[in-house]
Parts: C-alpha cells; sequence; structure tokens
C-alpha cells in the first residue's frame, strides 16, 4: 500500500513539473526597416543577429526572446547615406555597436499569433516597444514573423530633422532549429 502511494505522488508530483522552455538557434534572418526622407521612401537591412530564443507556443509567458543586431550593418544600397546613418547623429554605431531586444512579456492573441512586449535599446536609450508577431513550426524548424513601428525621436536617432518622417517601420522574420538536438554551445549574446 505505501509503495502504491508512493508512486502516486511521484506521479502527482510530476504532473507539477514542467519541461523546460525549448531554445531554438538562428538559421537564417531578415530585418528590414523602411521610413521616408523628403518624402522619399528609404529601406534598409540590419544583419549580424545574435539572439537567445527560449520560446514555447504553448507558454508564451514562461518564454523569453533576447535579439541584437550589428548597428554598424546598416544597409540602404547608398553606401554615402549607410555612412552617414553610422555615425553620430544617427546610429552612432562606434559608440553604441548592438541594438538590443529584450522581452519582458509576451502573450497569446491567437493562433500562432503572439504580442511581445520588449525593451529596446539604441543608441543607449531604453524605451518599451510592442511587438505582435506569428510563429509558425514545421518539423524541427521554426519561423518567427513580426512588425512593429517607433518613433526615431524617442531614441534621438536623426535629431530634430524636419525632412525625415519620425516613423520607422521594422520587419523581422527569424527561422530557428531546435537547439537540443544540435551539438555545440547555444547562440550567445554579446555585450552592448
Amino acid at each position: 500500500m505505501t509503495r502504491f502511494l508512493s508512486i502516486g505522488l511521484l506521479c502527482l508530483l510530476s504532473a507539477f513539473v514542467s519541461a523546460p522552455v525549448p531554445s531554438w538557434s538562428v538559421k537564417s534572418l531578415s530585418i528590414t526597416f523602411r521610413t521616408k526622407n523628403a518624402g522619399i521612401p528609404v529601406t534598409g537591412t540590419l544583419s549580424d543577429m545574435h539572439a537567445s530564443l527560449r520560446f514555447d507556443p504553448n507558454r508564451p509567458t514562461e518564454s523569453t526572446l533576447t535579439a541584437s543586431v550589428g548597428a554598424s550593418t546598416i544597409n540602404t544600397g547608398f553606401s554615402l547615406r549607410d555612412y552617414q546613418l553610422r555615425g553620430r547623429n544617427y546610429l552612432y554605431a562606434e559608440k553604441y555597436p548592438r541594438v538590443l531586444m529584450q522581452s519582458k512579456q509576451i502573450r497569446a492573441v491567437g493562433k500562432n499569433n503572439y504580442v511581445g512586449l520588449f525593451y529596446l535599446t539604441l543608441r543607449g536609450v531604453t524605451k518599451e516597444v510592442e511587438v505582435p508577431f506569428s510563429f509558425s513550426q514545421q518539423g524541427s524548424m521554426v519561423t518567427f514573423k513580426g512588425n512593429f513601428s517607433i518613433n526615431r525621436r524617442d531614441f534621438g536617432v536623426g535629431g530634430s530633422s524636419l525632412i525625415l518622417d519620425d516613423k520607422v517601420t521594422i520587419g523581422v522574420e527569424v527561422t530557428a532549429s531546435d537547439s537540443s538536438k544540435e551539438s555545440g554551445p547555444p547562440s550567445t549574446l554579446p555585450k552592448t
């Protein structure tokens, strides 16, 4: 009788101990942005992502997403503009080499759709931003897709320019695989 009670107690306790949140290793990424300068659309990309992606679609509140990209990787297809965007009046990549996002809270809003509240750090300024995103899985591969907008002035980007639009729209698409099935250390984040 005592043996059956012990087994029953162990089964009950195991029901309350949840499995760890899965970690995902980045395989490919696309980080794009768009804004307007003097009414003319400007688009570009950022790269050199380092990430720690711990996400379970069934337990979003226990999940954490953290990623950074290299400020000096900004590319609009026009080298003189890119040089200016890396400079002191814009991203100031020399002093602030990484743009960092860290999740504060993630919640489900529908099937495969989520909203994350993130801390975005740009040019040494940290603000909260809301990022709606989707998550899809095919076998051991997953895709995160999200779009959000920021006001560049909130981060001191571009100063008080009257010809540069305040709104910058950012798109992120990351494909990743289950890091528990890979050899080697997980992705790490460099210091900002």
